[in-house]
């Protein structure tokens, strides 16, 4: 599935849902005591963006793209959540809570989505909710990654193995960043695999992008 690029968005109907955000807003929860100094947020690096997004329930979405590196010497289960501003710094409407797994070392993009799209937003405050040890980490795992300027799209191949010996759901993300580091899209595809299963995929990203990641979001039993 190819993420929607940014397109502008207005409207009655936009606005009306807006409003209703407006009326629901709640405060951003504090860090928990599983929250390690380590675990860091690219605030500075985020990117606003209004596009599609979902899978079965698709919406225009106003969302924030985000990577959180783990510092720590472990494996992380990391839960954020953020808030959408306007110029003025005021809160427009929440960021659910998002959580992935954060390898030793490593970082990973976020992408919150809104419930809706919300023109007025300017940028976005996110924090580290939560970010245990994870003791488990996931047994589909992506390899043999390649990422190739193609005519119109900066495409990542890679291969996706599954180490269970059960069946399993996977989502697998790619990331493509600027040469800023800053990430410019993050598409996604959730593939079914039968036990010990190896398959190809192919995520697509803008021309902008001069480099990539590519990683598990989710597997599902």
């Amino acid at each position: 599935m190819r993420e929607g690029y940014v397109q502008r968005v207005g409207g009655l109907a936009v606005l009306g849902a807006v409003a209703l955000l407006g009326a629901c807003l709640e405060p951003v929860p504090a860090p928990s005591r599983t929250t390690p100094a380590g675990v860091v947020v690219l605030e500075a690096l985020h990117q606003l963006k209004t596009g599609t997004v979902g899978i079965t329930d698709r919406r225009r979405a106003t969302y924030v793209l985000v990577d959180v590196e783990n510092r720590t010497a472990e494996l992380r289960r990391v839960t954020v959540v953020g808030q959408l501003l306007d110029d003025a710094g005021a809160v427009l409407a929440p960021l659910p809570h998002q959580m992935l797994q954060v390898p030793a070392g490593e970082r990973r993009t976020f992408a919150m989505p809104a419930v809706a799209a919300v023109p007025a937003a300017r940028r976005a405050t996110v924090q580290v909710h939560d970010a245990p040890v994870d003791r488990h980490p996931f047994d589909v795992v992506v390899t043999e990654v390649r990422f190739d300027r193609e005519e119109d799209v900066f495409a990542a191949t890679l291969r996706v193995v599954s180490r269970s010996d059960r069946a399993t759901v996977a989502s697998i993300a790619a990331t493509f960043y600027d040469d800023a580091g800053r990430p410019l899209a993050r598409p996604f595809m959730v593939l079914p695999f039968a036990p010990g299963q190896s398959r190809p995929l192919r995520l697509e990203g803008p021309l902008a992008a001069t480099h990539g990641t590519a990683f598990v979001t989710e597997v599902q039993y």
